[in-house]
């Protein structure tokens, strides 16, 4: 369901991400620290990645939990991006694979 402001509400939509699935379960998201990429999980066992700068399409679909996934998060620090899926499973991806 797209966000829909109220008169009294100071937030707009400015872009929307929308080539990801979600049926059944809450997607997780994050934002990378350099602010260019946002990770999505997806009820079909990928995530997406999305550079926030352009709204056209997902410029990466990372793969390999086996299940849906729940949850993503970048480290501040270093170059990862890790996924949980429902089945229990933690993937970490390089930077290379984003």
């Amino acid at each position: 369901m797209p966000f829909r402001p109220t008169a009294a509400s100071p937030f707009r939509c400015v872009q929307n991400y929308c080539q990801h699935v979600n049926r059944a379960y809450t997607s997780g998201i994050d934002i990378s620290p350099c602010g260019r990429y946002i990770a999505v999980s997806s009820d079909d066992k990928n995530v997406y990645i999305y550079d926030s700068r352009k709204c056209l399409d997902y410029i990466g679909r990372l793969s390999g939990l086996g299940d849906v996934v729940m949850d993503v998060a970048f480290n501040p620090c270093i170059p990862l991006l890790a996924a949980a899926a429902l089945n229990g499973h933690v993937v970490t991806y390089a930077a290379q694979h984003l």
